[in-house]
């Protein structure tokens, strides 16, 4: 008898030991999960307030950081709620998982809530190549000036 109680306390303190374990995995992925989704506000909050006063002091590798956050997420907030910012996905195939305590990505926006969407100017696509024949150039103006190096 004392063997089935011993196995019994044994299985029991295993049982509560693997639920606070699976309880902190738990909470460190909300953790995780609330650092992603402050980072991605952060970053759009940052991308609207450049975008306010002009894109001068952005650099290339920003503007564009910036114009693909704004092709995934809008910002969101509503009056009287005290300046929170939330995100919403534009797309559900990269909406990101939400943290408790924020209103869901992937649902729709709440009535009479603020967009702060953001107009991120397009920078050209391709750049014009600039083709470099110095020499074939060089080779040709001595030749039609008669120089001693176009004998070559």
């Amino acid at each position: 008898m004392s063997r089935i109680l011993a196995l019994t306390v044994s299985v029991l303190a295993l049982a509560a030991a693997g639920l606070a374990t699976a309880a902190r995995a738990r909470a460190e992925d909300q953790g995780v999960t609330y650092q992603r989704y402050a980072d991605i506000r952060e970053r759009l909050y940052a991308c609207h307030l450049e975008g306010k006063d002009g894109w001068d002091t952005q650099t290339d590798a920003r503007k564009a950081d910036c114009r693909r956050l704004a092709r995934y997420y809008v910002l969101y907030g509503w009056t009287g709620e005290g300046f929170v910012l939330h995100v919403h996905c534009r797309s559900p195939q990269h909406c990101i998982p939400t943290p408790y305590g924020e209103p869901p990505a992937d649902q729709p926006m709440p009535a009479g809530s603020t967009v702060y969407d953001l107009k991120v100017s397009r920078a050209a696509v391709h750049k014009k190549k600039r083709r470099h024949h110095k020499k074939a150039r060089a080779r040709r103006s001595r030749a039609a000036h008669g120089s001693a190096a176009a004998a070559r």
